[in-house]
């Protein structure tokens, strides 16, 4: 997604759910777990304060970021990103909370225990 389309996108669904919560919004975690440098960047200028987008050295092939797989060597434990790179530390503002560290997807209906739940 181009950079001005995210920035439009964020800016929206900040001031909507501003509105609902009459508080200030700090965490984000991006649509089917996905994040960029870019991405990363507009959450810091809107005054997010934590990410949690990257399914950090999991397997995981449905909700993991398949067209850059930097996933799969990122920190397991929260982070500060790289401003080039959402997968690296680094020294941004912004903490990246990895989804998981678990080797395993993190949905349990992936793994077939949705009817351990019922």
């Amino acid at each position: 997604m181009s950079e001005s389309t995210q920035q439009t996108y964020i800016e929206q669904a900040t001031a909507k759910l501003q509105t609902l919560t009459g508080t200030p919004i700090h965490a984000f975690r991006g649509p089917r777990v996905k994040t960029s440098a870019t991405t990363l960047k507009l959450l810091a200028e809107y005054g997010y304060l934590a990410d949690s987008s990257v399914c950090s050295q999991r397997l995981d092939l449905i909700s993991s970021n398949l067209i850059n797989p930097g996933w799969i060597f990122s920190p397991r434990r929260p982070y500060h990103p790289h401003p080039n790179n959402p997968f690296k530390q680094g020294d941004t503002s912004l903490w990246e909370i990895p989804v998981s560290a678990a080797v395993i997807p993190s949905s349990p209906r992936l793994c077939g225990f949705w009817a351990c739940q019922r």
